[in-house]
């Protein structure tokens, strides 16, 4: 089975990211039944993470401005296993 991956980015706040990302998510795992991982990776407004009944899993990616160990070593690990 192919795998695919959605990554809905913007550095600009208000634009829709959470909602496009709730939807998406929604609809991979209401309709199409799929397995999927939902990431939060947002450091100052997690709000994708507040959907609790989509299992969204917040990691994160900097810490002072330096990409952190867990993006580095656990969350590729995840992704790979993923695949």
């Amino acid at each position: 089975m192919r795998k695919n991956f959605h990554f809905i980015l913007q550095g600009k706040g208000g634009v829709g990211k959470t909602t496009v990302s709730t939807f998406i998510t929604q609809y991979l795992k209401d309709y199409l039944k799929q397995d999927y991982m939902a990431i939060d990776t947002d450091q100052v407004n997690a709000s994708f993470a507040k959907f609790k009944a989509l299992n969204v899993e917040t990691i994160n990616v900097m810490q002072d401005n330096i990409i952190t160990e867990a993006v580095k070593n656990s969350t590729l690990l995840k992704l790979s296993s993923f695949i």
